[in-house]
C-alpha cells in the first residue's frame, strides 16, 4: 500500500486508466461542442479537473 493513501499502486494504476479512458472521452465531446455553450464548457472543465487528478495518482504512484 501506499504511504499516502490508503490504496494499493496496483489500485492507483488501474484508477489512471479509468481515468485516461474518462478524460479520452470528455476530449471527443468536447472537440464535437459548440464552442461556448453549457456542453462545451461543462467538458472544458472535466478536462482540466482529470488533468490535474492524472498528474496527483502519477506523482503517488512514483513514490
Amino acid at each position: 500500500m501506499n504511504q499516502e493513501t490508503q490504496y494499493s499502486k496496483e489500485e492507483l494504476e488501474k484508477a489512471v486508466v479509468q481515468i485516461t479512458s474518462i478524460k479520452n472521452k470528455s476530449t471527443t465531446g468536447f472537440n464535437n461542442a459548440k464552442e461556448g455553450s453549457g456542453t462545451y464548457t461543462r467538458f472544458s472543465r472535466l478536462i482540466t479537473a482529470m488533468d490535474i487528478i492524472l498528474a496527483y495518482l502519477q506523482k503517488v504512484i512514483e513514490k
